[in-house]
C-alpha cells in the first residue's frame, strides 16, 4: 500500500519586519494572477520550505486563501501527497503547518494569524520523525511523526502565489513574495535564523548543494519549456525549476520600506549586583532596548553573554528576540560567582550593550533563609495575539500561588492557575476566553503571577497582554 502525505503550512504571527534584501519581490494581485512551475521540487522527507510573505489584503479565489508555494499530486484529491505554504487560512483565520496522510487523516500545528502589511518569513520542516514550524525564525510548534511516502506523483499543481485543485482555485496571493528556498534536509533553528535575513551564496558549494529550488526575484528569465517560450524568474539551485508569468504576475520594488527599530540606552534588572541566586539555573531579566512595544520577534535580537571575567572570554550565550527579555540560563557552578550583560541587535546591524552585572550562585547544601527566592513571569509569546497566548513563569521551588487574567478595571476575567505550583519553568495558554468559556473583547489584559514563598509574605508580578481583534 503506497501511503501518501498533504501538508500545509500557513502563516501569520509576530512582528512587522521588513526584508534586508536589494532588488525586487514578485508581486500578485490576488485576482488570477501566480507563477507556474512545470516539475515537481519536492519527492520525500526531509526537506525544509521556507520564505518571506507579505499580504496586501486578503487573497483571491474560492476561499481567499493567500498560498505562497504548492505542489499538489491529483492522486487521491483533497487527500493527495501536496506540500502546501500558505499565508492565510481562510478556513479558520489561522496559521498552520499541517500534514495530511491520504491514508490516515490530517494532523495540524497550528497559531494565530496576524495583521496585513506586514513582512513575515515562514519555515515548514519535515524530516523522518517530526514536523516543524517556525514563524520569523522561532519555533511555534513540532509534532513527532513517521514520514514514508513520496510527494512527487501524479502532481496536478506545481505554483508559487496559488492554492489549486483541478477546476477549484482555493487561493491567489495578494501581496509580495520574496527569497523562497526549498532545502533537501531539515534545517535547524539556528539555520533558518542566521539564513533569513540574507541571500544564499552560490559559491558556497556546501550550502549551495542542499538548494532543490531557489528564487531569489531580482530578475526577469526567459526559457523554453516543452516547445514554449516564457518570461519569468529564474530557479538559482541549478535545478530547473523555473516560473513561468500568468495573468499579471510581476516583479517590482515593494511598497514599503525597511523597518528599522530604534535602538536606546538599557540596563539589567535581575539579578541585581552582587546578588546571591538560589538555583544554578536563574532567570536573568533587563530592560527593553527599544521604545517600540509592538515587536515579538525577529526585528531585533538580544545576546545574553555570561563568564567568570567581566571581559567575557570564552562567555557561555543565550539568544532573545523582540519582547523577550528573560532568559533561563543553566549550566551555572554552585559557589561561583559570574559577570553578564546583554547585546541589543537589529535588523540593520546596529548594536547597543547593556552594564555588567555580576551575580553569585550560592552554595545549594548551605542556603541562608533569608536570602530572597527568584521569581520570573515572562512577557506572553506572541503579544500582541488573536485568540492564543502562551504563558511561561518561573519558580524556584515548590510554592502555593495563582495564575489569573484581569481587565483593566481589575475584574478577574479567568483563574489558569491557583494552589500547588510545580519548581522550574511553568507553560500555559490563554485562548482569550473568560471562566465560562465564552471570547473576550480586544483590549489590554493584565496576566497576574501571585506566589507565597518560603519565607513569608506575597510576590505579585503581572505583565500586561493586548488582544486584537
Amino acid at each position: 500500500m503506497r501511503t501518501t502525505y498533504f501538508i500545509i503550512m500557513t502563516s501569520a504571527i509576530v512582528s512587522s519586519t521588513s526584508l534586508l534584501f536589494s532588488g525586487t519581490a514578485l508581486f500578485m494581485d490576488g485576482d488570477g494572477d501566480y507563477l507556474k512551475l512545470f516539475e515537481p521540487v519536492i519527492a520525500k522527507a526531509p526537506f525544509t520550505v521556507e520564505g518571506w510573505a507579505f499580504m496586501a489584503s486578503s487573497g483571491g479565489g474560492t476561499y481567499e486563501e493567500n498560498c505562497l508555494f504548492e505542489q499538489r499530486s491529483n492522486d487521491t484529491g483533497f487527500g493527495a501527497a501536496t506540500v502546501t505554504l500558505l499565508a492565510k487560512n481562510a478556513h479558520q483565520d489561522e496559521a498552520s503547518f499541517e500534514l495530511r496522510d491520504s491514508e490516515s487523516g490530517r494532523t495540524k500545528l497550528a497559531g494565530p494569524i496576524q495583521p496585513l502589511n506586514e513582512w513575515h518569513h515562514y519555515a515548514g520542516v519535515a524530516d523522518n520523525a517530526a514536523i516543524k514550524f517556525y514563524i520569523d525564525g522561532i519555533l511555534v510548534k513540532t509534532l513527532d511523526i513517521t514520514l514514508t511516502g513520496t510527494l512527487n506523483w501524479g502532481i496536478d499543481n506545481i505554483s508559487i502565489g496559488r492554492h489549486a485543485y483541478l477546476d477549484i482555485v482555493a487561493g491567489y496571493f495578494n501581496g509580495y513574495i520574496d527569497e523562497m528556498r526549498i532545502w533537501d534536509y531539515a534545517r535547524s533553528e539556528e539555520e533558518i535564523r542566521d539564513g533569513m535575513y540574507r541571500t544564499i551564496d552560490l559559491s558556497d558549494e556546501g550550502e549551495a548543494s542542499h538548494l532543490l529550488a531557489y528564487w531569489r526575484f531580482d530578475d526577469f528569465y526567459e526559457f523554453w519549456q516543452d516547445g514554449e517560450q516564457y518570461v519569468g524568474v529564474k530557479d538559482l539551485s541549478g535545478n530547473g525549476h523555473h516560473g513561468a508569468f500568468v495573468d499579471d504576475a510581476w516583479l517590482k520594488p515593494a511598497d514599503t520600506a525597511p523597518t528599522v527599530v530604534p535602538l536606546v540606552d538599557f540596563h539589567l534588572l535581575s539579578p541585581q549586583y552582587d546578588q546571591v541566586v538560589l538555583t544554578d539555573s536563574p532567570v536573568l531579566e533587563w530592560e527593553s532596548a527599544t521604545i517600540e512595544t509592538h515587536l515579538l520577534n525577529s526585528e531585533l535580537q538580544y545576546t545574553v553573554f555570561i563568564g567568570e571575567t567581566p571581559t567575557f572570554e570564552n562567555a557561555m550565550q543565550w539568544t532573545t528576540f523582540g519582547n523577550q527579555t528573560q532568559v533561563q540560563v543553566s549550566g551555572l557552578s554552585e559557589g561561583a560567582v559570574y559577570f553578564w550583560a546583554v547585546k541589543a541587535r537589529n535588523i540593520a546591524a546596529e548594536e547597543k550593550w547593556s552594564e555588567t552585572g555580576r551575580f553569585s550562585v550560592a552554595n545549594m547544601t548551605d542556603v541562608p533563609e533569608h536570602i530572597p527566592a527568584q521569581f520570573a513571569l515572562r512577557q506572553n509569546f506572541p503579544n500582541p495575539f488573536n485568540p492564543n497566548t502562551m504563558i511561561q513563569f518561573y519558580i524556584p521551588y515548590a510554592v502555593q500561588g495563582s495564575l489569573a487574567i484581569y481587565d483593566l478595571l481589575g475584574r478577574r476575567v479567568t483563574l489558569l492557575v491557583n494552589g500547588g505550583i510545580n519548581p522550574g519553568m511553568n507553560t500555559f495558554y490563554w485562548h482569550g476566553t473568560d471562566e465560562n468559556g465564552d471570547s473576550v473583547s480586544a483590549g489590554v489584559y493584565l496576566c497576574r503571577l501571585d506566589v507565597f514563598p518560603r519565607e513569608g509574605g506575597r510576590r505579585t508580578i503581572i505583565r500586561k497582554m493586548t488582544l486584537l481583534n
